[in-house]
């Protein structure tokens, strides 16, 4: 999921789906493409929950910014990313609302206007601290 819009698949833990935008290669829209991989799979999710009766909500944090990246392991190997960036998107999609796409300032900022924008309620980040953020408006 994401390789057609030139978006890297990093992980999947437990219901949890890691991806990344401007890691391996760098289009200048990567956080735009990250937003319309997100939005597509919002709709993929009520898709589901209308075939099959079965409410699906999905939270999505982005977060934009430096990341570490490199294969671990010696036996079994995994490409991986770590950072403040990673875990900012962690948080915003733990303190994001079921069926919202939650970004930092810094991907609003990256893509503008492109997307109509709705201030998200203020709130402590962890490791962060009071920081604006974003719900991308449906």
């Amino acid at each position: 999921v994401g390789s057609h819009l030139g978006l890297e698949k990093i992980k999947t833990i437990g219901d949890a789906y890691m991806a990344a935008g401007g890691v391996t290669s760098t289009p200048e829209n990567y956080a735009e493409r990250v937003v319309l991989l997100a939005q597509g799979m919002m709709k993929a999710t009520e898709r589901v929950a209308a075939e099959t009766g079965t409410p699906v909500r999905l939270r999505i944090g982005i977060a934009s910014g430096p990341v570490m990246a490199g294969v671990i392991g010696q036996t079994k190997f995994a490409y991986d990313i770590w950072g403040d960036t990673v875990n900012l998107a962690a948080r915003l999609e733990s303190h994001g609302a079921a069926g919202r796409i939650h970004v930092c300032d810094q991907t609003k900022e990256l893509i503008g206007d492109i997307f109509e924008w709705e201030l998200a309620p203020s709130r402590n980040i962890k490791g962060v601290g009071k920081a604006t953020t974003w719900f991308v408006a449906s």
